[in-house]
């Protein structure tokens, strides 16, 4: 009997943990984990041993953050149905959330700069040398050219 089986780095995810995950994560169903495990083909003490397991505990944050996805839509719509009805808590709530994906949004392009200025200085960017201007030739002489190296 062969079994669905996804290797991970150190451990192996069979057809009855990917079983077991997908009802852990799926917000239409309602069992309780004896029948999550009684439907996966396990011992309740089994499934709580894979709780313990990373790799098993990041297959089921994988699959809620899928359904999750799937789901945004739709309350992008309820929030928007709210902020028109004069629902106050969604209008502060729009706004709250508008003002975070503005700063991620701020920090995501800072990113760049700041790993350049950290090799700049991991670089010796603090004699005053600009990087950014050096031409090919300049390079080209303080490195030696081609036509150096094999002459």
């Amino acid at each position: 009997m062969s079994q669905n089986v996804t290797h991970t780095e150190n451990t192996i995810i069979d057809a009855r943990m990917a079983v077991a995950a997908e009802l852990l994560a799926n917000p239409d169903f309602s069992g309780t984990k004896s029948d999550i495990a009684e439907k996966a083909g396990v011992t309740p003490r089994t499934l709580y041993r894979w709780l313990r397991n990373p790799d098993f505990v990041a297959l089921v944050n994988s699959l809620v953050s899928q359904y999750a996805d799937a789901e945004l839509a739709m309350v992008w719509k309820a929030l928007c149905r709210k902020i028109q009805d004069g629902d106050m808590q969604a209008i502060r709530l729009y706004f709250e959330l508008r003002e975070r994906g503005i700063q991620q949004k701020a920090e995501s392009e800072q990113q760049p700069e700041k790993q350049t200025s950290r090799l700049y200085d991991t670089l010796g960017g603090n004699d005053g040398t600009d990087y950014e201007t050096f031409t090919e030739t300049e390079t080209g002489d303080e490195m030696g050219t081609h036509a150096d190296v094999s002459g």
